[in-house]
């Protein structure tokens, strides 16, 4: 293991020459990060509160999101611990305040280097640390371990195609593996791959994925009826929706949605950036296609073929007015994101062939008849040519999904055991 004074001196050489100027250039292009003194931990002491503390650390949106049902769970022991959540990105920070605005306190992440994360440690002192899918970060791993702090993975997941990046890893920093008490891993599959890396058998279970116990079976017609009505779609219009899309693909997207609803002038497209600050490089690509584009903000939402979501929060209900998904991060390599917000409206999806960091759920929605991969232009046009052609037909395939976020339902429950478990232990 580093020593203290070695991982000392790197951090300040990687931060000298990394750090800074990475947050330099971040504020000089305009992006709003938290004040850097405070990701170097100098954030404001947390008061002590009499109850043990459970330090859960996420990094973006997706992840604050995941763990909605985790944090509800822990707020209902009896007495509750407190819960201090760390986030890294500022999106991610604006929707941990917005979710959370009381009972849970919210700090920024602390930068990864030795000194920053002794800093957090001290004022945070947790009794338990919880890591929010596979974000492993070293000195915060070896700083748990050097304060005798356990640590708990919910919600672990590694991807096939990341494999030989991690053992990478585990070469390098082999206490990264071998540091937490427990990991709950999304499948069997995810399980598997994470005790190949060093994890041992007996601290790993597959415990589904703590997504889809966020997930609420309202009937969507309400929703498809209220947003259509906003959108000014009639209800017999085919309508596709693209979520958390990236650059590269909203070229792949339009052209194949032109291509396959030719016929159907009705048809209409939405899209959801992953990022907000691409929407206007997505009306520029309308644009410069001559299609009609409008915002989903703007109040003439009905009058184009094409209306781009420029607001944070809409898409996961949204969902319900379309006759078909299309799953952003799957035609250029991300390697996709949650299929499991369209799945609970029981909307069929379309995925392109970089779908590495949700493989085990695009097979079982696949076999399950509710998802294609259609990784062209040309072949995502003629999916879209069918939906358009007979957009309740596809609903019904879609249909068949339920079944799959069923039995993905559980982690939650597990995880909260085994936080509990290790809580109990940690303050015996």
């Amino acid at each position: 293991m580093i020593g203290t004074f070695v991982a000392t001196i790197l951090d300040v050489i990687l931060l000298l020459a990394v750090g800074v100027p990475w947050f330099v250039a971040r504020r000089l292009c305009g992006r709003k990060d938290s004040p850097l003194g405070e990701r170097l931990g100098g954030f404001e002491t947390i008061p002590e509160s009499g109850a043990p503390r459970v330090w859960i650390h996420a990094v973006s949106v997706g992840e604050v999101l995941a763990i909605r049902s985790l944090i509800r769970e822990l707020q209902a022991f009896s007495p509750p611990p407190q819960i201090v959540l760390t986030v890294t990105t500022p999106k991610g920070l604006e929707m941990a305040r917005n979710t959370y605005p009381h009972g849970v306190v919210i700090r920024p992440s602390p930068l990864d280097f030795a000194f920053s994360v002794r800093r957090a440690f001290r004022k945070i002192r947790p009794s338990v640390a919880v890591l929010a899918e596979c974000e492993l970060w070293p000195n915060w791993l070896r700083q748990a371990g050097l304060d005798a702090v356990p640590v708990v993975v919910v919600n672990a997941r590694i991807s096939m195609t990341s494999v030989w990046r991690y053992r990478l890893f585990a070469a390098v920093c082999p206490w990264v593996f071998r540091s937490p008490k427990r990991w709950l891993a999304q499948s069997v599959s995810n399980a598997e791959r994470l005790i190949a890396l060093g994890v041992s058998p007996d601290r790993v279970i597959s415990a589904g994925n703590i997504k889809a116990d966020n997930l609420d079976f309202t009937d969507p017609s309400g929703f498809r009826t209220q947003f259509r009505a906003e959108l000014g779609i009639s209800e017999d219009a085919p309508v596709v929706i693209a979520g958390s899309t990236h650059p590269g693909e909203h070229e792949i997207i339009l052209d194949a949605f032109l291509a396959g609803s030719g016929a159907y002038p009705m048809a209409r497209l939405l899209v959801a950036p992953r990022h907000l600050e691409r929407v206007s490089e997505v009306v520029s690509i309308c644009a410069a296609r001559g299609v009609p584009v409008s915002l989903w903000s703007a109040r003439d939402k009905g009058t184009a073929r094409v209306c781009v979501i420029d607001t944070m929060g809409q898409l996961a209900n949204l969902y319900a007015c379309a006759d078909i998904a299309l799953l952003g991060g799957t035609w250029v390599p991300i390697g996709g994101h949650n299929p499991l917000e369209p799945a609970r409206f029981g909307i069929p999806i379309a995925v392109g062939s970089h779908v590495g960091s949700i493989k085990d759920l695009v097979v079982l929605l696949a076999e399950a008849g509710a998802l294609d991969m259609v990784p062209t232009t040309e072949s995502l046009g003629h999916r879209l040519a069918d939906v358009c052609g007979a957009p309740r037909v596809a609903r019904q395939r879609g249909s068949s999904a339920a079944g799959v976020i069923e039995r993905s339902r559980g982690a939650t429950a597990l995880a909260v055991a085994a936080i509990k478990e290790t809580l109990c232990v940690s303050t015996e």
